[in-house]
């Protein structure tokens, strides 16, 4: 069974068009298979969206395992003081993404880079958001987790959504641990919006 975090997807295409509305805005997203998901945007991401607004973004913003991209180009949209980079390792959905960022007409964006997480990445970000893949297993997410805070600027944070059926507090005793400081933005319904630190 091919899954959606996997860089070159075999299965047959069969794209379509998902539309929903936040604080005021449309959006459509294409979609299609072997994406994260492809039926509607998932309320994770969304719970995410709406914890980091909360919060003080500023600056540059990275969308990491940004899927066919509705964190980053919900935030882009609601933020035009920011400026968006999106990394994504499976080819389809790397290709909505920038088909996504154009129908959504999204002009604040730095980067659209198709990678495996942050290896060989240069670049360092103000804030880092992410929703994990979780079928990749343990050891993928936590290394995504500490390649994130090794690409944090001075001051930057990341912001991850996990649910605690799926180790939302492993995750936290995990990253505290290493001495990150790691702070529950929200809770609800299970999920967990987490802002974490060097510290």
């Amino acid at each position: 069974m091919h899954q959606y975090f996997e860089e070159n997807p075999t299965t047959k295409s069969n794209a379509k068009e998902i539309m929903m509305t936040y604080q005021d805005l449309k959006f459509t997203f294409k979609v299609d298979n072997n994406v994260f998901s492809k039926r509607q945007v998932d309320q994770g991401s969304l719970f995410l969206v709406m914890a980091v607004l909360k919060d003080k973004l500023h600056g540059h913003v990275l969308d990491l395992g940004a899927g066919y991209g509705s964190i980053g180009i919900i935030i882009a949209r609601l933020r035009s003081d920011l400026k968006l980079s999106f990394i994504e390792i499976n080819a389809r959905a790397y290709e909505l993404l920038k088909n996504n960022i154009m129908i959504n007409q999204v002009s604040n964006i730095k980067d659209v880079i198709k990678n495996d997480g942050l290896k060989e990445i240069g670049e360092t970000y103000d804030a880092i958001l992410l929703n994990p893949p979780i079928k990749a297993g343990k050891t993928v997410i936590y290394r995504l987790y500490d390649e994130a805070i090794s690409h944090l600027n001075d001051g930057g944070a990341l912001y991850l959504v996990i649910q605690k059926k799926h180790g939302a507090i492993s995750t936290i005793n995990d990253l505290t641990a290493k001495q990150y400081g790691v702070k529950i933005l929200n809770k609800q319904h299970g999920y967990y919006a987490l802002k974490v630190t060097k510290e």
